[in-house]
């Protein structure tokens, strides 16, 4: 089987699975934790070093997806759904070994050589080809290019934010955005030589340096206005803002730096509101980090950005 056929199979497949199990194609993110509770497998997470994740279909058992918990958020998601593929295409047990190429675990999550990919038996070109399909359908990333005000990605920064848009990894819209016939192949490898890390430290101008580049950094603006997004511990969110904007952003989180342009600094102050929360009225780069309680998920209350 050739990844063009596995890909045109999973296409369809992954179309039914969202009917089926009553996902919105076109909501951002698609929820895989969601799809999987409803199709009757069970989920569970754990940290597993050498395993991305095991698809446990035993006669006699119920099925089960376990993922491992250590990978990054976008490798979860998408390993998750690549579990659930296996499970919506009816394969028997599957284990997906740390050396496999799906969604490499570290925090830049650089794309692999598209060569690494011919060994593949036709079981995992089928699953890896329906996650990117139940993930990543043209009505989900035409309403995240709709929201970064894109009709396509133009560089390596615009799809790094259309994977945070998406919850993927970085490598896998890479990947996919041929299949949208989104970009070329010449277009993917010249973006692919840039890593998520040097992004994020272009993204946040090296601004107050984390002491990892594992976490996201967003760049919210003015189309974000009223959404809920997620974010996870440490993540950083950057509102570039014009003159004549407030940004009022809650008092968990912290502001990491704040820049002005062309004057020094932007002026700071309080406003009264209950929830204590920043004022920035200049144009400037704010950047503020989440601050959790070390779990693995946090929700984030939309940032309003009002004129």
């Amino acid at each position: 089987m050739t990844w063009a056929d596995a890909h045109r199979l999973a296409n369809i497949a992954a179309a039914k699975a969202h009917a089926q199990l009553g996902i919105d194609p076109g909501k951002l993110p698609i929820d895989v934790a969601e799809a999987i509770m409803a199709s009757g497998a069970i989920l569970m997470w754990r940290p597993m070093p050498r395993l991305f994740g095991v698809y446990i279909n035993d006669p006699g058992s119920s099925p089960g997806i376990l993922v491992n918990s250590d990978l990054t958020p976008g490798a979860r998601r998408f390993t998750a759904a690549h579990e659930l593929g296996h499970h919506f295409l009816e394969h028997t047990t599957c284990t997906d070994e740390a050396d496999c190429p799906s969604t490499m675990p570290t925090g830049d999550d650089s794309i692999y050589s598209l060569r690494e990919r011919r060994g593949w038996t036709p079981t995992e070109k089928m699953a890896e080809a329906f996650a990117a399909w139940f993930l990543m359908p043209r009505r989900a990333v035409s309403s995240a290019l709709r929201v970064l005000a894109l009709d396509r990605p133009r560089d390596a920064t615009d799809v790094y934010r259309l994977s945070l848009m998406l919850g993927v990894p970085h490598a896998a819209i890479l990947r996919h955005l041929m299949n949208l016939r989104l970009a070329t192949s010449d277009q993917v490898r010249r973006w692919s030589r840039e890593s998520p890390g040097q992004i994020k430290r272009r993204l946040d101008n090296n601004l107050g340096m984390p002491a990892s580049r594992w976490p996201d950094v967003w760049t919210l603006t003015p189309a974000f206005d009223g959404r809920t997004i997620t974010v996870h511990d440490g993540d950083r969110l950057c509102v570039r803002v014009a003159a004549g904007y407030d940004v009022t952003a809650p008092d968990w989180l912290p502001e990491v730096a704040a820049t002005a342009a062309g004057d020094g600094g932007p002026s700071m102050s309080s406003s009264a509101t209950a929830r204590s929360a920043e004022s920035v009225r200049s144009p400037c780069l704010m950047v503020r980090q989440i601050r959790g309680p070390g779990t693995p998920f946090s929700w984030m209350r939309p940032t309003h950005l009002s004129g």
